[in-house]
């Protein structure tokens, strides 16, 4: 049931139900499209992941990680609908409302599985306190949730960080839209990346900070092969590029420059998983 085809079966359902709903707008079509895109990514980036760092992993572990890869941002095309479409409010986060279509609708009881996909954008610590997890009382269990839930994480960040270092006009249309054009570092996002801290989106303000938000991705990594990933691709030093080259504060990106490469060098020594 937890396969592939079944993952390609249930996203292209809901991609088509919404595509065909919302007619004559361009432009959420052209980010339907890029949402399919990112999750075929994450599913690239997770497989690789897995056969470097579970060589081992059984097959039932592996078909599962598979859905959850490609299934994580299903519900993205459900909640276009209802902010483009209808006008309306979208109350759940879009990993929670794919955990209740698949928990709801689907009829998935696979509580690893549909707790990796729920909180797959969610902070660390949201997890150990969410009702679903507390209630997995099998060990097995909720050591493949963690297992998932790890991978699901990194792959996402992975995919993001490739595709907007290979357009960055995707950056800046994402900026045009929420944060403007200004180009300083907001004093927040850099004491939060100079404590090795995710950057909270609230305090982005600047173009600048939203690069850094990107950047400080690497502070919830969980494994090696993460950080080997991003090195080889180039992604993390096109984004790092991008920042150094609108910023406007040579003492904040010479902090940036240094702390990210002992961050990521330093991980690269251990392993970490």
């Amino acid at each position: 049931m937890y396969n592939l085809e079944n993952a390609r079966r249930l996203i292209n359902q809901e991609y088509l139900r919404y595509f065909k709903t919302i007619k004559n707008n361009e432009r959420t079509h052209i980010w339907f499209r890029e949402k399919i895109e990112h999750s075929n990514d994450v599913l690239k980036v997770g497989v690789d992941l897995v056969k470097k760092e579970y060589p081992d992993i059984i097959q039932e572990e592996f078909e599962e990680l598979q859905y959850v890869f490609l299934l994580h941002d299903m519900a993205r095309f459900r909640e276009a609908y209802i902010k483009y479409y209808l006008e309306e409010e979208c109350v759940e986060h879009h990993g929670e409302m794919a955990y209740n279509i698949l928990k709801d609708e689907i009829g998935c009881d696979n509580l690893p599985i549909l707790t990796a996909i729920k909180h797959h954008g969610s902070l660390p610590h949201m997890v150990y306190e969410d009702e679903v997890y507390i209630s997995i009382k099998d060990g097995d269990a909720k050591n493949r949730t963690i297992k998932y839930l790890k991978l699901v994480r990194d792959a996402d960040k992975i995919a993001n960080m490739e595709i907007f270092a290979r357009n960055t006009k995707l950056i800046h249309k994402i900026n045009s839209t929420y944060v403007g054009n200004r180009m300083g570092i907001t004093d927040k996002v850099y004491d939060s990346f100079c404590s090795r801290e995710l950057v909270n989106y609230n305090d982005v303000r600047t173009y600048v900070d939203y690069m850094i938000l990107f950047l400080a991705w690497i502070f919830d990594f969980n494994y090696k092969s993460s950080f080997a990933y991003i090195l080889d691709s180039g992604s993390f030093e096109k984004l790092l590029d991008e920042t150094i080259l609108y910023a406007d504060d040579e003492e904040k990106i010479d902090g940036l420059q240094k702390i990210s490469r002992e961050y990521i060098y330093s991980k690269l020594k251990h392993n970490i998983a």
